[in-house]
């Protein structure tokens, strides 16, 4: 039995997301955790796990919307972590590729008061750290901040070394079912008890579904392939990875 550590459901209508989660359940897949990118999105996530039991939600402002944030925001975001279900805060972070984003001092300024946030409330982070994992890492022991997962993980095996002494967590996404993709020697250097799996729906459909629009159904073909690469049965590392999200999120999740 499989957990999608983020995936992002908020645009779904309620037809839509009871299929998608039917869906899940017949592959395995028994816990989802739903990730927004803004305070509106997150308002939808914390609406969408109250009514459904295999989801939980995360909450928080993303690199990518940082300059659509009104007055108060920080408030809301407190309001909103007060809600059953919400786990912690994400997906939050920093992006140094794409020029689509905004400007990084700007996402800067934005993950870090979400780091603090965090930190005074002593719950786990999601991050995106794209082209910036070790900033990222930095930021977040400067910080003090304890509990987190940087995910759809793609950096160097320099910044996972780190992020693993820091104590963080790792996650990995459906690239890492693809040919000849960068993740299988950092999935190998990667302790079982350190990792998650996600299919960060709906984007990057593992094989055998690569470039069609990805679902967390689909999360126990990069489950396997993790264990493929891990040299374990796939129940096995299946149980490490509901050990470790009960662990990071004390919650107690059945294998049933």
């Amino acid at each position: 039995m499989w957990i999608d550590i983020h995936a992002h459901l908020y645009d779904k209508s309620e037809q839509e997301l009871a299929l998608c989660l039917e869906n899940a359940r017949y592959n395995n897949v028994i816990t989802i955790v739903n990730a927004p990118t803004s305070i509106e999105t997150s308002y939808t996530v914390v609406s969408q796990c109250k009514k459904e039991t295999s989801l939980y939600g995360v909450v928080g402002v993303s690199a990518f919307d940082v300059e659509q944030l009104a007055d108060g925001w920080e408030n809301d975001l407190k309001e909103l972590l007060s809600n059953d279900k919400i786990i912690g805060i994400g997906e939050i972070g920093i992006d140094n590729t794409n020029p689509r984003y905004p400007p990084f001092e700007k996402q800067l300024s934005i993950f870090d008061q979400q780091l603090g946030i965090a930190r005074d409330l002593d719950i786990p982070v999601v991050i995106h750290s794209r082209g910036a994992e070790q900033e990222a890492i930095d930021m977040c022991r400067s910080r003090h901040v304890t509990k987190a997962v940087f995910h759809c993980f793609t950096g160097s095996k320099d910044a996972l070394k780190k992020l693993i002494d820091a104590g963080y967590y790792v996650s990995y996404s459906g690239i890492v079912t693809f040919k000849n993709n960068p993740l299988e020697k950092l999935v190998s250097f990667t302790p079982l008890e350190r990792m998650f799996i996600e299919t960060d729906s709906p984007y990057l459909a593992p094989e055998p579904y690569r470039g069609k629009q990805n679902e967390p159904a689909y999360a126990s073909f990069i489950g396997e392939r993790v264990a493929e690469i891990k040299k374990v049965p796939a129940e096995d590392a299946a149980g490490v990875i509901r050990d470790n999200f009960s662990g990071l999120f004390n919650i107690s999740v059945s294998d049933k």
